[in-house]
Formats: structure tokens, sequence, C-alpha cells
């Protein structure tokens, strides 16, 4: 072996030995630290309300269910929170609306036709 080809070959064995040693390109933490979610969510408690925290608190802290998750961000957990507990209120609100609505006494309902002025032109049409 030439002195070149040595190296070569030593600069090669340099390149992997960087490679190897060389920290792999970093993922999301899978858990933020190994703080309590408690603690976790205090810089938050500004931004959202303290019942939508509880109810995210008691959600993600039950059997620490959080922990194994293989990627938690907090912030983008608790936005999509928001979300959805604003659709659950506006579902609610809705459903509220309509259990008020009142309905026509049974004599009134007479009166309120199906869009037809007279029935009895539809009746001999289609001989019914």
């Amino acid at each position: 072996m030439t002195e070149e080809q040595f190296k070569i070959i030593d600069e090669r064995l340099k390149r992997i030995e960087a490679l190897l040693t060389k920290p792999k390109r970093q993922r999301q933490k899978k858990i933020t630290e190994a703080l309590p979610l408690e603690e976790q969510l205090k810089p938050f408690t500004g931004q959202y309300a303290p019942s939508l925290l509880t109810d995210f608190t008691l959600y993600w802290g039950e059997n620490d269910r959080w922990e194994k998750e293989k990627v938690f961000d907090i912030s983008k957990r608790l936005l999509r929170w928001q979300r959805q507990a604003d659709k659950w209120q506006r579902e609610k609100e809705n459903k509220q609306q309509i259990k008020q609505t009142v309905e026509l006494p049974r004599e009134d309902r007479s009166k309120v036709t199906s869009g037809y002025a007279d029935l009895s032109q539809y009746t001999k049409r289609f001989k019914i």
C-alpha cells in the first residue's frame, strides 16, 4: 500500500468517525423535561381559561397519559383543546336553543299548510 492510498483511507476513516460521533438530528423531544404536567402548564395560565386548563390536566394527567405519547407539544395540544371546547360550547348552545323553541298548540297546527294553497287539485291530479 502506498502512502497516498494510506492517506485516502485515513481521511475516509476520519469522515466516518466524524459522522458516527456527530449527534443525530434531534427530533422534537419526546417529552419536555421530566416536569409534572401542572408545572409545564404554568406559562399558559394567562392565555387560557382556568376551567380549560383544569379539564386539560384532568384528561392528560390521568394515568400519565401525556407521557405515553411519542411527541407532546403542550402549546399545540392546548390550542386544539381550545378549538374543540369552543366547538362543543356552540353545539351545546344550539341544542339548548332547539329545546327552547315553542311548538304550536294542536289546534293551531291545522292552520299550518305544507306550502300548497289547495291540496284538492293535487289529489284529483294523482287520483288519491
